[in-house]
């Protein structure tokens, strides 16, 4: 006979993962909101230099999308093919905000009748950056910004257009939104103080720092919607050179900012092919946030602080131990006088927030990119099952540096559509570098709200993918089994008393394991039962010989209630037991008699069984 085991998943339960599960790749979606920040570069050269602003959307299917600015008489209607780029160009008077600090009708609406990956660029003459879009179900209403110190000295460049900037858009009326701001502010708002703005749908609302170098830096700016209305922010840079020491090269940078609640404290960095080096910056959510790299101890920062590191190898580790925002900063092309490219940003997600397929498309405006790549990381169990473009690509994976668990690849890809594909998740990022130009955007992410979860996301990430109760053995056959947990990096207390990674079990019953991990309480519970059934033997011989005795039905599952009625020829009952106890023939004669049982087992103990036949009993 073979054991029944029911799974049930105590604290985090499937409600979680079915969550999950709905959300992949929460990148993809029917409705965004977008608009664009100002191009540094068009600022300070003016008319001479063009500027465009355009829609890369991407999908698996077939379909139709309408973008629209809902406050202007503007909308275009387009046809979507699978795995091939749409590019919608969108005017600027619609679109383009210049503005610091003023409310305007600039926001756009894209709506497909099917989900897509939507992608918007920001191109000038010698200018290209571009950001993925979340959808509207994926936006929240508390925003932490993060930017680059705005920085350049070298010549031609006017002082007002190197600066930092946020950019707020609301999908809904009557949104008022507070803000606190790092630093001030081009309309003179202080740093540290708070000012308010209420936006109707579609509105847009620009901040730009007023200087540029240090005390020009938006980075720790909270930006707050007073209820739970959602908001769109972008943030970055209308110019700044990478790193902030950079003289003979600059660009505009910017990308997406995600809602607070969904910060994560693991993110994989692979730094960026053909260059020497990238810088990563990180802003904390709370006081007393301890960040390590590698497993090396590297700072301590509060609440809203951003800390600025070099990468010095191809793969990093960062954990941190509160909730975080990370962003890789390619440096500009001149930093490393071997290569083309210039400054990006992008954003680094969470180990915690990994998808599990998307489709993406890569950039090339004007045929100014010359090389396109990607990074993706996904578990290092789980690289035979990650396919790019269908194909396996599990040879070219490597360990990460810092987290075993972990691999990546870091490889060349053609321009166009690629769609990645893991049942285990990934995290990846796109990028490419010209003449002069670069850009690079996170391809997906999902969104879960891990504050709300609390340390349930634990559980979601690929390094906790191994907390689960495993079975050795076969208890139905009068074996012990062995329940184990593969997942070797916790604390365990198991129900038995045990403190192990596995116990070994003699008899059916529940079990329940704890592991504590970084502080959180993961729990999962086991019930291992026999399957209900009776084995029931067709004779037996009371002759006090100690074999076969007695009449009894046997199980290897444990019983909840049990009742049998022995019948006589005539339909006479001459013996009742509700207990399991066993028939020893008492006076009757020999001959055939009936039996009728009713029962039950652990299993299942509301399922009353029958069971009826008869019984030879031989003097």
């Amino acid at each position: 006979m073979k054991y029944v085991i029911l799974f049930v998943f105590v604290f985090f339960s499937f409600k979680y993962e079915n969550a999950i599960y709905a959300q992949v790749p929460s990148s993809q979606g029917k409705e965004f909101y977008f608009s664009f920040m100002q191009n540094g570069y068009r600022t300070c050269n003016g008319s001479t230099y063009y500027e465009s602003l355009t829609c890369i959307i991407s999908s698996d299917k077939n379909c139709s999308g309408r973008i629209f600015n809902p406050n202007t008489d503007w909308s275009i209607d387009f046809d979507i093919l699978a795995d091939k780029v749409t590019t919608i160009v969108v005017p600027k008077k619609h679109c383009y905000n210049t503005n610091s600090e003023e409310v305007e009708n600039l926001g756009m609406i894209l709506i497909t009748t099917d989900t897509v990956s939507l992608c918007i660029a920001n191109e000038a003459t010698d200018s290209y950056d571009v950001s993925m879009v979340l959808p509207f179900s994926k936006l929240g209403s508390k925003y932490i910004i993060q930017t680059y110190t705005p920085s350049y000295s070298g010549p031609s460049v006017c002082d007002h257009c190197v600066r930092s900037a946020f950019l707020i858009i609301a999908t809904e009326n009557n949104t008022i939104i507070d803000i606190i701001p790092t630093c001030s502010t081009a309309g003179r708002n202080p740093p540290g103080e708070q000012f308010s703005v209420t936006l109707n749908k579609g509105q847009t609302y620009q901040v730009l720092s007023k200087k540029r170098g240090a005390g020009g830096d938006f980075s720790g700016s909270l930006v707050q919607v007073r209820d739970t209305k959602k908001i769109v922010v972008f943030n970055g840079n209308t110019l700044t050179g990478i790193p902030a020491s950079e003289i003979n090269g600059f660009d505009h940078i910017f990308g997406q900012a995600k809602p607070t609640s969904s910060w994560g404290r693991k993110f994989a960095i692979v730094a960026s092919e053909s260059r020497s080096g990238d810088f990563c910056r990180v802003t904390a959510l709370n006081d007393n946030t301890a960040l390590s790299l590698n497993g090396n101890p590297i700072a301590i920062i509060d609440q809203r602080d951003t800390y600025e590191f070099a990468l010095t190898d191809k793969s990093s580790y960062l954990e941190t131990t509160g909730p975080c925002a990370v962003y890789l900063y390619q440096t500009t092309g001149d930093y490393d006088s071997s290569i083309h490219g210039d400054p990006s940003m992008v954003r680094i997600i969470p180990v915690e927030q990994q998808i599990k397929e998307v489709t993406f498309a890569t950039c090339n405006p004007n045929n100014t990119i010359s090389n396109h790549y990607i990074n993706i990381v996904t578990s290092t169990s789980d690289i035979n099952s990650l396919t790019f473009d269908n194909e396996s690509i599990s040879s070219q994976f490597k360990p990460f540096f810092g987290n075993p668990h972990l691999s990546y690849v870091s490889m060349n890809i053609s321009q166009g559509t690629h769609t990645i594909k893991s049942e285990a998740g990934f995290t990846a990022y796109v990028y490419g570098f010209g003449n002069a130009n670069g850009y690079a955007y996170s391809v997906g992410s999902n969104a879960l709200d891990l504050a709300g979860l609390g340390c349930a996301y634990l559980d979601t990430a690929s390094i906790f993918s191994g907390f689960e109760i495993k079975v050795v053995g076969d208890l139905c056959r009068d074996e012990k089994i062995q329940l184990f947990v593969p997942l070797t990096d916790a604390n365990y207390y198991w129900n038995t008393g045990d403190t192990t990674a596995s116990i070994d079990v003699w008899s059916e019953g529940t079990y329940t394991v704890e592991g504590s991990i970084e502080g959180c309480t993961l729990s999962r519970t086991i019930d291992v039962f026999c399957p209900c059934e009776l084995w029931i033997p067709n004779a037996f011989t009371p002759n006090g010989d100690n074999i076969n005795d007695s009449f009894l039905p046997i199980t290897a599952s444990i019983l909840s209630t049990f009742s049998m009625y022995i019948y006589d020829r005539w339909g006479d009952v001459i013996y009742t037991t509700h207990d399991h106890s066993s028939w020893d023939g008492g006076n009757a004669a020999s001959g055939v008699y009936n039996y009728v049982i009713y029962y039950s087992c652990m299993i299942n103990p509301d399922e009353i069984q029958k069971a009826q036949g008869t019984i030879t009993l031989m003097r």
